[in-house]
């Protein structure tokens, strides 16, 4: 996507979320990410789109619920539900029921028990007032299409774009994605 959006003119400013990619770090969270996302366009604004992907989107709902500006959003995957996510985590990684109950409750110490209304991301867009555009597969095994689902239905001026046969991963190479994707930010 990036590629094709700097081949239309467009200039980009992306960056590795603390712990991914070239970042220091093993582990971070939503709110972490979230400060990063801000930090990055307090130095780089005005931003015109953001793109995120997954617990990225939720992050990214985090700062522009909290004062991060743009004009228009594109969310691949995203995660709505950070209790979900837990679950299919602990799933996927066949972690036992107690590991994920320890886990549970360390997200609760550390953030308190609140957590998981906070960064319910449904609840956080019904108070944005920026175009979204969404895309996500029906068989995503990592986060259920129902959270894009619930994102859209809940944030004014969101569509959703559902996918087959992308998965959670493969989405964000679909030519067909990136093509209505930098369509929706171009025009």
């Amino acid at each position: 996507m990036v590629r094709r959006l700097l081949s239309q003119g467009c200039l980009t400013q992306g960056f590795d979320a603390p712990a991914h990619g070239q970042t220091a770090g093993t582990q971070t969270n939503g709110f972490e990410i979230a400060q990063a996302i801000a930090t990055v366009v307090n130095v780089v604004a005005p931003i015109d789109c953001a793109i995120a992907h997954s617990l990225g989107a939720a992050s990214m709902t985090l700062a522009l619920s909290e004062g991060i500006t743009c004009r228009k959003v594109v969310f691949l995957a995203a995660v709505c539900w950070l209790s979900n996510s837990l679950t299919k985590f602990a799933k996927l990684n066949r972690l036992s029921p107690e590991i994920e109950v320890k886990l549970r409750f360390l997200m609760e110490e550390k953030f308190g028990k609140e957590v998981w209304e906070r960064v319910s991301v449904d609840r956080r867009v019904a108070n944005l007032h920026i175009p979204a555009l969404l895309f996500h597969d029906t068989g995503d095994r990592e986060v259920d299409f129902e959270e894009s689902r619930a994102i859209a239905q809940a944030w004014h001026g969101a569509q959703l774009v559902a996918t087959s046969g992308l998965g959670h991963k493969r989405i964000l190479r679909n030519e067909r994605v990136i093509q209505q994707a930098v369509d929706f930010i171009n025009f």
